[in-house]
């Protein structure tokens, strides 16, 4: 394995991780020619064996790191039922356990260690637990020199387009290549949608036409990474809704994300840009449907077109901002690329935030105002300019 990763320019790691992937296709096969007829605990023998066969050869004794924690949450669900501390005690261990596999192996790079796979187990272990508690309730309950000297600010900002394009690609390319397996075996077959059309989306992770086509960052988070971004919303943010508070919940969820997936400072600052630029969008486009006339213009057929440049240029330029910390994961890294910029898009997105409790109040009045005027202005020209007169008293009356 050694001696074929230096030939192909890779690391031993890399080339496993590859071949575990492509080997996916082979026991799909087998799976569906041999195995899909037979009774069910014959099919989970065989998912389990290939399953351990597959992370044995890619992480050898490390995968004893899975095999404890499965065994543990198993036994705390055994023994505390569908009880509040069993579900706490599989949370804090689960994830506390993820948290000590990054503090003893991650380092300044990306690495391909037991933790990339036990990162998925963690959220999915914890979700049985959810799943499991649920169970029990009431129905109702429930940077090169080059690019940071001699480029111009636009070069540099149009090539953070192109970087954030192609990192997203590769998650894209390695999810797609996962999902042919599971669809050969007939793992991802979801029923038959209102059409009677066959589904085959139940391990889709990836929106490819809404990913490709999506020019606000909506749509980016409702294409990418779908099973992470359901189980976040179903098991972290769709919980907080005692807080009342729909900013609180989703800086709370973002928070988890960020330590679901280490402690880098590069992921928090990665998904705080993301909260910052969601009620940046979410504001915008509020402010736009608030004044039919600006609303008009903006989306005027015309500009259809112009509309859908710029606004592909800004969703994967400023993508491609965001992304940067959570790539280059160290402070000391990802400030040469901020600070290349002056910080100007962090700057502005901070701004807005703390000036928004105060500017879409005044937006939502000035649009009222703006509509009771139109109203009065309509019913002022239906009448002749006779804005007391006794239709419209009438009218007002009705409405």
């Amino acid at each position: 394995m050694e001696a074929a990763a230096s030939v192909l320019g890779c690391t031993p790691a890399a080339l496993r991780l590859l071949i575990g992937v492509l080997l996916g296709y082979p026991l799909a096969v087998v799976y569906r020619w041999y195995v899909h007829k037979l009774v069910p605990n014959a099919q989970h023998i065989f998912f389990t064996v290939t399953g351990l066969a597959l992370i044995i050869f890619n992480y050898r004794w490390d995968s004893l790191h899975s095999l404890t924690n499965i065994v543990v949450v198993y036994v705390f669900m055994r023994m505390a039922g569908r009880t509040l501390a069993g579900l706490a005690a599989t949370f804090i261990f689960s994830l506390g356990y993820l948290l000590m596999g990054y503090l003893f192996t991650a380092t300044d790079n990306y690495d391909i260690k037991w933790t990339m796979p036990h990162c998925i187990l963690c959220l999915r272990l914890i979700g049985v637990a959810f799943d499991y508690y649920d169970g029990g309730a009431k129905d109702l309950v429930i940077l090169s020199e080059e690019y940071l000297t001699q480029w111009s600010w636009c070069a540099r900002w149009l090539f953070l387009g192109l970087f954030g394009t192609i990192t997203l690609h590769k998650y894209v390319a390695c999810w797609l290549m996962a999902e042919g397996s599971c669809a050969l075996s007939g793992l991802s077959y979801n029923g038959r949608n209102a059409h009677g059309i066959n589904q085959w989306n139940g391990l889709q992770n990836i929106w490819v036409w809404r990913f490709e086509m999506t020019t606000n960052f909506d749509g980016f988070i409702r294409a990418f990474n779908i099973n992470t971004n359901k189980w976040v919303a179903q098991y972290i943010y769709k919980r907080l809704k005692f807080l009342g508070n729909k900013n609180v919940s989703h800086i709370v969820a973002l928070g988890f994300l960020a330590l679901w997936h280490g402690f880098h400072m590069g992921y928090y600052i990665c998904f705080l840009n993301e909260f910052l630029v969601m009620k940046f969008e979410r504001d915008v486009s509020q402010i736009i449907d608030s004044f039919p006339r600006v609303r008009n213009v903006v989306y005027h057929e015309k500009l259809q077109w112009l509309r859908l440049i710029f606004m592909k240029i800004y969703v994967a330029s400023l993508f491609g901002y965001c992304l940067v910390p959570f790539i280059l994961l160290k402070p000391y890294k990802f400030h040469q690329v901020y600070a290349s910029f002056y910080y100007v898009p962090s700057i502005l997105l901070a701004i807005w935030f703390f000036s928004s409790f105060q500017a879409m109040p005044l937006v939502k009045r000035m649009a009222r105002d703006s509509s009771n005027g139109l109203v009065n202005r309509d019913a002022s020209i239906g009448n002749g300019g006779k804005i007391g007169s006794d239709d419209t008293k009438a009218q007002d009356k009705q409405d």
